[in-house]
């Protein structure tokens, strides 16, 4: 067992399994006071991005930029596009499900989201992005 003091409190709290975490996290979560900074924020949004992109390939070809889903193909064998940058228009598409999956880490509305991974992907690929579609 290992005992834990918080604010006054003793738990003792076995290490044998998940329902014994969550026991745990319901102890502590109330004392927990983490304010996290927007500059802390902001670096852990870029991380996630930079992760997203890193864990995907990466294709320049013609005046495309693609990230593509790595072993999700579509129907016509194809790898599945995520994100794309078209340079002709300066469009940039970005799936609804990475929109989601963004906005659901982090407390941004869909507009405020597009414009972050406008600029990221603007930053990161040195491109310029007239428009976002999603």
């Amino acid at each position: 067992m290992t005992t834990i003091v918080d604010g006054g409190n003793d738990y003792a709290v076995k290490k044998t399994g998940v329902s014994d975490c969550i026991t745990l996290f319901q102890y502590i979560y109330p004392y927990m006071k983490y304010k996290i900074q927007n500059k802390q924020l902001y670096n852990l949004m870029i991380n996630y991005l930079n992760n997203f992109k890193d864990n995907r390939d990466v294709e320049k070809f013609s005046n495309f930029i693609v990230i593509l889903e790595p072993n999700i193909n579509d129907n016509d064998g194809y790898n599945h596009v995520v994100i794309e940058y078209d340079d002709e228009d300066g469009r940039l598409l970005i799936i609804k499900d990475v929109l989601d999956n963004f906005m659901s880490w982090f407390p941004l509305d869909e507009e405020d989201s597009q414009m972050f991974i406008k600029n990221w992907f603007e930053e990161t690929f040195n491109v310029k992005v007239k428009y976002i579609q999603s």
